[in-house]
């Protein structure tokens, strides 16, 4: 679980088997503890200036989402991270047709962001795997 606090900080709480609290440690919590780090899925990208429309159904789900793409772009790149910006696998995806089924089912629960970039594009979305 995560929540925002009026002040702005984040903190989570839950299974943290893979870091997915956010904290710096792999330690279980059932109380919400600080979340110390901060994603930066586009920091070294700095050519891609245009955004894409996408869907990415059910969110949350148990790991398998639909990714459906609006554009005329035929292959795009799928980039996991982890809260933590550490990025945990890329997945190359052809546009053709526009749904595309992408399977996190042998992922940790928690919270993940996606990067969707292709022909100077792109989308960043995140995902909630419970």
């Amino acid at each position: 679980s995560i929540a925002l606090r009026n002040d702005g900080s984040i903190r989570s709480w839950g299974n943290n088997s893979s870091g997915q609290l956010g904290n710096d440690t792999t330690t279980n919590s059932n109380i919400p503890v600080q979340v110390i780090g901060s994603c930066s899925i586009g920091a070294a990208v700095d050519k891609i200036v245009e955004s894409m429309t996408v869907s990415v159904f059910p969110n949350p789900s148990y790991g398998k989402f639909t990714v459906a793409i609006t554009d005329e772009t035929k292959q795009f790149f799928i980039e996991i991270y982890t809260m933590l910006g550490k990025k945990i696998t890329t997945m190359n995806i052809f546009n053709d047709p526009l749904l595309n089924q992408v399977d996190l089912s042998s992922f940790h629960k928690g919270i993940y962001f996606l990067k969707i970039y292709g022909n100077e594009k792109m989308h960043t979305e995140k995902i909630l795997i419970k």
